[in-house]
């Protein structure tokens, strides 16, 4: 709560500061539409309360620091502590941390907004996530030093939801400017700056369309490893990820920002053999959304073919008709920087609809006298093994789901009933999926994977679609009996085979919503055949047999597919490269006869086949330019770049040594407590605040807050409650990037994963320590190791690292290095991603 300023504040009472933020906009129509309501934002500014700072204001960029593609931060204060400033472009956390410094210095506050505006709740969508008035009122009630008395908020647009902070205690008086009124002020402060500003954005060499960015490649290929691959890329605020088997493709979800992340990952793939959206929501609609209406653009870049093409996409139809029935158009203005969730679904129907692409329900059928659910076959190879997609909810029975959900949502979670301001309604809607990987008897390589896809469901919604897969036995099979042989890698030197064609397959026809499809054929199988090709193969053999005839070998480094910490890749290049020299690849050449033609394919009626081809080769054709994939050092000081288990005995830091298989081996950390973990000074973390005296004493106290079994009356009332069965995956998603009234330690402690995964930039220090409340509640022969694998590692994940560092060690909780600080890497292009590679030991 803001405090009342005593006489020794008497100066900063007439401090002022004025911060202009400029979100994202992806068009130049947007530019043109901020130029206009940035000239009324500055009329609403007291010229005289502010004309302290219009100098420092005036001068705030410059041409030759300014870049309109770049992010740009720059805050100036005058001798008595007023402030201007301006951030562009930028970042959830920057934003939160400049204000906190504003508040905690200035009296008077104008905050200008400018960009793209939620029209639902007025958010402010940013680089990463989306700020919302709630964000602000959150920072109110954490914080009791700041000495902010008055507030302006000048918006584009001006929500309910702004409105209400009009009702807020924290802070005297807050003023909510609303730009799509009319302005007739004549004074207008800081001329200079929006001058120098404009002529920058209006320069014929500015364009701001993102579709113009998306350059697509001369070549293409696809990941063609033996083992399951899946790369967790990175979303923002949002979920992205792609898993690779054999040369099949799966796109999960795709991200929040407009211009996608991993854009230089996917646009090198020749196919995306199938696109789940498990719901319609601005966290994973985004960047799939411009993918796909780049396609349609076949105008730019010279009327080069964008890759990659898609074979089928599920869509959650049922929330989609939830969203658009009760979101129609609410907003009677024509602007470009109001979005609605409703009007960017139907471009992304159309656009699907223009590139004849087919779509299917994502939707558990139920049949008469059955109660088992029917996987949807997206892939399958006889004694190499299949990928099934089971969908767990919602199902084609709405009366069912809607007397679920007035169950579920009496439930409370983290002691709190959910409510619509909590949890929007179509939330419970989301789709929650498990998809599966299954190898034959004859394939001694890869081991059974279970990947939970939770989308937004809140976690009581996750227990029941998990209930109506109860029949399904491997979710019932401990990861010791299952997952105890297997090892997952990262950044390991093993090539990717890469297979390219130069020529479009032709369109498959659409399939209407809600129809039964059986024998969908792969996009591959209609390409034609290449002249010439190469065949690119890793260093390990093949489990299933591909065709040559002549041959040549090369010795070939080629262009590289890795997993490296950016900021040291610099320093590390020559310990790559010397690596990369000792794995030397084979490329194989083919005739054109020698080709498999790939519509000889099994016929499998009554299931959804994507591809059934059986000895299908993976080639590559115009290229010489391989994917491989090897690993540098990360910074040994930083906690966030290392393995937690590093500190057990007889492990090994894989993010600091020089091999050519680096692998995170999981040990049982029961057997070596009596060894000291290394101290907190050890770790040297980044930008946190270490007392020596009292560090000790830190974490004694920190530990001893985690509840335990037997530690107080309510924790046994509680855990005298726990009820409902255990289901065992190899991976998890953590519901809706870890938010707290979605998810407490109940969902870590029924669904035993290996590897959960947490999409956020906003990361909640309630279920980071509900993972270890609920992994506590194991049974001791369950301890087995555990791998959070956040795509961010801000301040809040740095923190929890550091203070509940032998807590996790006793629990064998490990955290992996975030998204953010690896790269997996195309050629000379890379895209942020982390890669967990599922093989059997040999």
């Amino acid at each position: 709560m803001a405090t009342i300023m005593n006489d020794n504040n008497e100066q900063k009472q007439t401090t002022v500061g004025l911060l202009l933020i400029f979100g994202d906009i992806i068009s130049n129509q947007q530019r043109d539409e901020i130029i206009v309501y940035l000239k009324k934002a500055l009329k609403q500014i007291n010229y005289n309360k502010f004309s302290q700072i219009e100098e420092l204001f005036n001068n705030l960029i410059s041409n030759n620091e300014f870049q309109t593609d770049s992010q740009y931060r720059q805050i100036v204060n005058t001798d008595n502590g007023s402030t201007a400033g301006f951030l562009y472009l930028p970042n959830f956390h920057t934003v939160l941390n400049v204000l906190k410094d504003y508040f905690n210095s200035c009296s008077h506050v104008s905050l200008i907004f400018c960009g793209q505006q939620i029209d639902s709740n007025g958010g402010i969508i940013l680089a990463d996530s989306i700020f919302t008035s709630d964000h602000l009122h959150s920072l109110f009630e954490d914080n009791s030093t700041f000495v902010i008395q008055d507030l302006q908020i000048i918006l584009p647009y001006g929500s309910p939801q702004w409105i209400r902070l009009l009702k807020q205690k924290q802070i005297k008086h807050i003023h909510i400017d609303d730009l799509s009124k009319e302005i007739n002020e004549e004074n207008t402060f800081g001329e200079g700056f929006y001058e120098r500003f404009i002529e920058i954005l209006t320069k014929d060499t500015i364009n701001f369309d993102i579709y113009s960015k998306l350059i697509p490649r001369t070549s293409s290929g696809t990941i063609a490893f033996d083992e399951p691959n899946l790369y967790i890329l990175y979303g923002q605020q949002g979920e992205a990820s792609l898993f690779g088997i054999r040369g099949f493709v799966v796109l999960v979800n795709g991200g929040f920002s407009r211009m996608p992340s991993y854009w230089n990952l996917i646009r090198g793939l020749q196919n995306v053999d199938a696109c789940i959206l498990t719901h319609f929501d601005y966290d994973v609609l985004s960047g799939l959304q411009t993918i796909l209406h780049r396609k349609t653009l076949t105008s730019l870049h010279d009327g080069r073919i964008c890759k990659p093409d898609f074979g089928a996409i599920f869509l959650n139809h049922i929330q989609r008709a939830r969203i658009q029935s009760g979101n129609s158009s609410k907003i009677s203005s024509n602007s470009k920087l109001l979005v609605n969730l409703s009007h960017n679904i139907d471009h992304l129907l159309n656009d699907i609809k223009q590139l004849n692409i087919d779509t299917y329900d994502l939707v558990k059928h139920t049949t008469p006298n059955k109660s088992g659910i029917e996987p949807i076959n997206l892939y399958k190879k006889i004694a190499f093994g299949s990928l099934d997609l089971y969908v767990l909810y919602p199902t084609s029975s709405s009366t069912d789901d809607d007397k679920a959900l007035a169950t579920l949502q009496k439930i409370p979670i983290r002691d709190q009933q959910p409510s619509p301001s909590i949890i929007p309604l179509h939330h419970w809607y989301s789709s929650c999926n498990l998809l599966v990987w299954t190898p034959t008897s004859k394939s001694s390589k890869d081991t059974l994977v279970r990947i939970l896809y939770t989308g937004v469901c809140p976690q009581t919604l996750v227990f029941e679609a998990l209930a109506r897969g109860r029949h399904l036995e491997f979710l019932h099979e401990s990861q010791i009996t299952r997952a105890s042989s297997a090892k997952t890698t990262i950044s390991t030197n093993n090539s990717a085979n890469m297979k390219h064609s130069t020529q479009k397959p032709k369109p498959s026809p659409l399939v209407s919503n809600g129809e039964s499809a059986k024998n969908l054929p792969r996009p591959s199988s209609t390409r034609p055949k290449p002249a010439a090709t190469t065949l690119v193969k890793s260093d390990k053999p093949r489990s299933a047999p591909t065709t040559t005839a002549k041959k040549s070998t090369v010795s070939t480094t080629g262009g590289s597919a890795q997993t490296v910490n950016k900021e040291n890749r610099k320093q590390n290049s020559s310990d790559s490269t010397s690596n990369n020299n000792t794995n030397e690849q084979t490329k194989e050449v083919n005739n054109a006869s020698d080709h498999v033609d790939h519509n000889d394919e099994i016929q499998r009626p009554e299931s959804i086949s994507f591809t059934n081809d059986t000895d299908e080769p993976f080639v590559e054709s115009n290229t010489a330019t391989p994917i491989d994939e090897f690993a540098t050092s990360l910074i040994s000081t930083d906690p966030m770049t290392i393995s937690f288990v590093d500190g057990a005995p007889n492990t090994r830091n894989p993010f600091l040594e020089q091999t050519d298989d680096m692998e995170i081996i999981h040990h049982s950390m029961s057997t070596s407590t009596k060894t000291p973990m290394p101290s907190i000074d050890e770790i040297n973390p980044q930008h946190l605040p270490i007392d020596d005296e009292n560090q000790s004493k830190k974490t004694t106290t920190k530990k001893s807050t985690i509840p335990t079994s037997s530690s107080t009356h309510p924790r046994k009332s509680k855990q005298a409650q726990l009820s409902g069965p255990i289901y065992y995956v190899d991976v998890a998603y953590i519901p809706n990037h870890g938010n707290e009234h979605y998810v407490d330690s109940e969902f870590f402690r029924r669904i035993r994963a290996r590897y959960y995964i947490l999409n956020a930039v906003e990361i909640n220090r309630l279920t980071l320590e509900s993972l270890i409340e609920g992994k506590q509640q194991w049974d001791k022969q369950e301890q087995i190791p555990v791998t959070l694998v956040p795509t961010f590692d801000g301040d809040r994940l740095r923190q929890f690292f550091v203070m509940n560092k032998i807590r996790l060690a006793e629990l064998n909780i490990n955290i992996l290095p975030a998204s953010t600080r690896c790269n997996v890497q195309y050629d000379d292009e890379g895209s942020p991603a982390q890669r967990l590679r599922f093989n059997q030991e040999q």
